[in-house]
């Protein structure tokens, strides 16, 4: 093996650099001396040795050009290489060097050697045929990710991410009726557990989720920019056909649309966590309106003040959401502000709080807010369920009095309606 490394390290004049040689899992360009030096009676393990092929034709297009190129590119793939067949990397040393007197292709030969041995049977020690197949795609990846088509490729992906965030889903494309298949979809959704595209919650709704996400792409603001993205996936895919060859397992555009399937249904699915924030705070109106002077907000006065701020600033958008005038926005941070026995000067406090930027939060932002005002979210739910209570009660009451007074003035008319009559017939 020794032998033919030096073999390999042969410099060539179609190589810029003229730097072609050795290397190891350092890039150090003394490793040949330390490969001469090594006692490998230090190592108890196994040795392996195999290498990776480049057209000629090819090596300048990929940017593979002089041994600085071909080491990256071999410290990218020979570690996965050895993780990926069972071993443990600290454990190993690996060399490679370029050869370059084959008539079509370069080669990187490389030699890997375990310093403790960990693999004892004969099938153990071989490199499974699982982890050679990762090893020819991860050289492919790389490969074909040095070249320019992959940036643009990224630059058109996140062009379509970015169309669909900045336009409004529901308007994005109106001849689709989007804006109802999104209503749809949001009215089946679970409002508890994990949401994101590929999660099992989906599963049912996900034919439907892909129905809006074929829409928002075949709309005229989204539709040129993922065609040219199309375009690119299959000039992508015949390259790696040229390379790779044909195979059962390569699905690469199919893999490229899901990827792209997925960043947008999860783009749905967060805009959906604030349509769901929204119909949550919108539920809390009715009860705030009428008793958030009634909760007796307090915190402990231990705080800094840049906390105290930020609390001041969250209720500020609490009662700027539900429409509190100046007065009573006012009056509710005076309120819990001098009941938390906060020392300094109110007015200045509340100067730095209403400059600042109104937000609507969210509703785990509501809650959180509330807590850290003194109120717990059990106690907040405790008050509101006997606010409605006391609501149903009353609506009860309301009720019966109403029907009460029908029934009196019925009865009162039927009486009148017996008197007219007896004067009448009588």
């Amino acid at each position: 093996m020794l032998n033919n490394f030096n073999g390999y390290t042969e410099i060539k004049d179609n190589l810029i650099n003229h730097d072609i040689g050795i290397w190891n899992s350092n890039g150090d360009i003394d490793a040949l001396e330390d490969l001469k030096n090594i006692n490998f009676k230090d190592y108890e393990g196994y040795t392996w040795n195999g290498f990776v092929s480049v057209k000629k034709e090819d090596s300048f297009n990929l940017g593979l050009i002089n041994k600085e190129d071909y080491y990256k590119f071999s410290k990218s793939i020979i570690p996965k290489l050895i993780m990926n067949s069972g071993f443990d990397i600290n454990n190993f040393k690996w060399y490679a060097c370029l050869h370059l007197d084959s008539e079509k292709n370069y080669n990187i030969h490389f030699f890997l050697m375990e310093i403790k041995k960990t693999k004892f049977n004969k099938s153990d020690r071989l490199i499974p045929k699982s982890a050679i197949k990762k090893f020819k795609s991860n050289a492919l990846s790389y490969l074909i990710n040095r070249d320019e088509i992959m940036s643009l490729k990224e630059n058109l992906f996140m062009g379509i991410i970015k169309d669909v965030r900045n336009n409004n889903l529901t308007s994005i494309n109106k001849k689709s009726n989007l804006d109802n298949k999104i209503g749809s979809l949001y009215k089946k959704l679970p409002r508890k557990h994990r949401l994101q595209y590929n999660s099992p919650n989906l599963n049912e709704n996900r034919a439907l989720l892909d129905e809006i996400i074929a829409s928002i792409l075949s709309s005229p603001k989204v539709v040129n920019n993922y065609y040219n993205y199309l375009k690119i996936l299959h000039d992508i895919d015949f390259d790696i056909k040229e390379y790779y060859g044909e195979s059962s397992y390569n699905n690469y555009v199919d893999n490229q649309i899901k990827k792209l399937y997925s960043k947008i249904g999860n783009e749905i699915l967060s805009q959906y966590k604030g349509y769901n924030s929204e119909n949550y705070l919108s539920s809390q109106k009715e009860f705030l309106s009428k008793n958030i002077f009634k909760l007796n907000l307090k915190t402990s006065n231990n705080i800094t003040e840049q906390k105290q701020l930020q609390l001041g600033e969250s209720l500020y958008n609490i009662a700027k959401y539900y429409d509190l005038k100046n007065n009573q926005t006012k009056r509710i941070i005076k309120n819990w502000y001098y009941r938390s026995g906060f020392s300094n000067s109110f007015e200045s406090y509340y100067k730095s709080v209403i400059t600042s930027n109104i937000k609507v939060l969210t509703s785990n932002e509501f809650i959180k807010a509330f807590e850290e005002l003194g109120l717990s979210k059990s106690k907040y739910n405790k008050l509101k369920d006997n606010y409605y209570k006391q609501k149903r009660i009353s609506n009860y009451l309301m009720e019966c009095a109403i029907k009460y007074i029908q029934y009196e003035e019925e009865r009162l008319d039927k009486e009148r309606e017996s008197e007219y009559d007896k004067e009448i017939y009588y």
